[in-house]
């Protein structure tokens, strides 16, 4: 009985400090478009999707990375720049799944245009 306590404390206490390290986000879409184990057409279409966003949702980081600094109290022309540097990637980024989303994305074959999701603002 002492053992079976034991055993179930060191993996309660075990967890937690696994769980620690924070997890990247996604939404479905790119989780999908990201996910090894999905099928073809499924990454495709998530893939397609996806670029879409980034080529259609570009644009906001003009507007995301200047409040970014600001809350973060850094200097907000910093951020404007950021902000059109990171609006032109995430432009290019989507232009560029757009035009390969066919191509089978698998992780050190080809390359993963985009690991990080235009729907989330938590970056």
């Amino acid at each position: 009985m002492q053992r079976l306590v034991i055993a179930s404390l060191i993996v309660a206490f075990a967890q937690p400090a696994a769980a620690a390290e924070p997890k990247a986000r996604l939404c479905p879409i790119c989780a999908k478009a990201n996910d090894d184990q999905a099928t073809y057409g499924e990454k495709a279409g998530n893939t397609l999707a996806r670029g879409a966003l980034n080529l259609g949702l570009g644009w906001t980081e003009m507007i995301r990375q200047p409040g970014k600094a600001a809350r973060e109290g850094k200097n907000v022309f910093h951020g404007i720049a950021n902000g059109i540097g990171f609006s032109a990637r995430r432009t290019l980024r989507g232009l560029g799944e757009l035009l390969t989303f066919w191509t089978p994305k698998v992780e050190g074959e080809y390359i993963h245009f985009s690991k990080d999701c235009p729907i989330d603002t938590m970056q």
